[in-house]
């Protein structure tokens, strides 16, 4: 008549396969990701390209100020190619210098800090009412 169903059987065998499967697609994705040439993330042997700064000129063109291994570009960019329109090693020193001030840290100053006190009351010296 009716065949019995062991359920907890069931649950083990699809717990398993499921396992094998996930374990499958990851080492199918850490062999992929370690061989250069199949597309997939950097491969680490070419210049390292930054995108310094973009200016939109058209609805489908732009030109960007580039970084390729250490010689500042200027590129037009559309939708089928990149051209190089420019060398301008200058801007990228001029990027630079910019991004280390902005990025060093604040002069040691003896400014005085907000405490929480203080924001209290400067919050209740805006909110007073006066007659």
């Amino acid at each position: 008549m009716a065949t019995d169903v062991n359920v907890l059987e069931l649950m083990l065998r699809l717990v398993i396969s499921m396992g094998l499967v996930v374990a499958i697609i990851v080492v199918a994705a850490k062999f992929v990701r370690n061989r250069p040439g199949l597309g997939l993330g950097r491969t680490g042997d070419g210049p390292k390209v930054d995108v310094l700064d973009r200016t939109q000129v058209g609805r489908n063109a732009s030109v960007a100020v580039v970084r390729v291994g250490g010689r500042g570009l200027v590129v037009g960019v559309t939708e089928q190619q990149v051209t190089l329109l420019a060398e301008a090693p200058e801007l990228v020193v001029k990027y630079e210098q910019q991004e280390a001030e902005r990025t060093a840290p604040p002069a040691e100053q003896d400014a005085p800090g907000r405490t929480r006190m203080n924001f209290v009351e400067a919050l209740r010296e805006a909110t007073v009412r006066r007659s």
